[in-house]
């Protein structure tokens, strides 16, 4: 039950290799200093009630695997993200994030999760995805995501789980789709539901397409 802002000396702790302060209730921003932990493998700060921007002084933490800032209130995804070039895996879902993804994301090539469902996301989905060359997990549903998924998402041959449902996707669905290794019927792993393709739907997906809006579809 630790509440208040999380002061600023925590900076001073620049050995540090893992942080939790998760599941508090702290409040506030992130404080920049936190950019002081250059040998930071860890840092969870999930479950509290951290609100602004993310410091962009996170992208300081170059050995960081793992960044766990869920259930919190922050509002954006600095562009320095893509200095974290060790991180494997994201989890920045159940925040009050908008606007686009920063293109910088892309390219985190080690990143095999990243979660960023239950936001305010806009935009597309860009075609540099195929970027996230060791991704096994995308969770992007119940954002403001628009325009069609790029086929460039299925090029991401260790993806395992894809999760797209409840956005604003339109137009169709490649084909290619049906190249990755994930398992279509299950809605844990692949769910593209809730948004606005078209049909006809690959064969692989027909069954698994959920309910779709298509009334901006061409006959």
């Amino acid at each position: 039950q630790l509440s208040g802002k999380i002061p600023s000396e925590i900076g001073n702790l620049i050995h540090l290799e893992s942080l939790d302060l998760s599941e508090n209730e702290f409040s506030g921003e992130i404080p920049p200093e936190i950019g002081s932990f250059i040998y930071l493998e860890d840092l969870d700060l999930s479950g509290n009630e951290l609100s602004g921007e993310i410091p962009p002084e996170i992208g300081s933490l170059i050995h960081l695997e793992n960044l766990r800032l869920n259930f919190n209130q922050l509002t954006n995804i600095p562009r320095e993200i893509e200095n974290l070039i060790n991180v494997e895996k994201i989890f920045l879902y159940n925040n009050n994030l908008s606007n686009e993804i920063p293109i910088e994301l892309y390219n985190l090539n080690k990143l095999k999760v990243l979660s960023i469902s239950n936001n305010a996301l806009t935009g597309t989905i860009s075609n540099s995805i195929d970027n996230l060359i060791s991704l096994e997990r995308l969770y992007l549903n119940n954002n403001q995501f628009s325009e069609e998924i790029p086929s460039e998402i299925n090029g991401l041959i260790s993806l395992e789980r894809l999760q797209l449902h409840n956005n604003q996707l339109s137009g169709l669905v490649s084909e290619t789709i049906c190249e990755l290794n994930v398992d279509f019927d299950s809605s844990s792993r692949f769910n593209i539901s809730n948004n606005l393709l078209c049909p006809p739907y690959p064969n692989c997906i027909e069954n698994y397409i959920g309910e779709q809006d298509t009334t901006e579809c061409s006959e």
